[in-house]
């Protein structure tokens, strides 16, 4: 969106046994969302989901604010970003 700001969005497989003789259930999880820095410590952000696993289907969602105390704390979230962007 802009340098400060993100989507995000993840497709997970999820495998579910029931404990049943053996019986699993599979299914996916999708989330769409976005983060936006307000200030150099300051983060926020929010996700929304939709999880079908086996006859079961279930929306999600969160919102979130995080505190940076250190600039090292926001090093490591650069670094992580860039891999997982990297391996994408």
């Amino acid at each position: 969106m802009n340098n400060w700001a993100d989507f995000t969005g993840e497709m997970l497989a999820h495998i579910h046994d029931s404990g049943d003789h053996h019986k699993t259930d599979t299914g996916m999880e999708v989330n769409l969302g976005v983060r936006q820095w307000l200030g150099p410590q300051l983060e926020i952000g929010g996700k929304a989901g939709y999880l079908n696993v086996g006859d079961k289907d279930r929306w999600m969602g969160s919102v979130y604010g995080r505190f940076h105390s250190t600039e090292l704390s926001l090093w490591v979230l650069k670094v992580v970003s860039t891999i997982s962007t990297v391996t994408s």
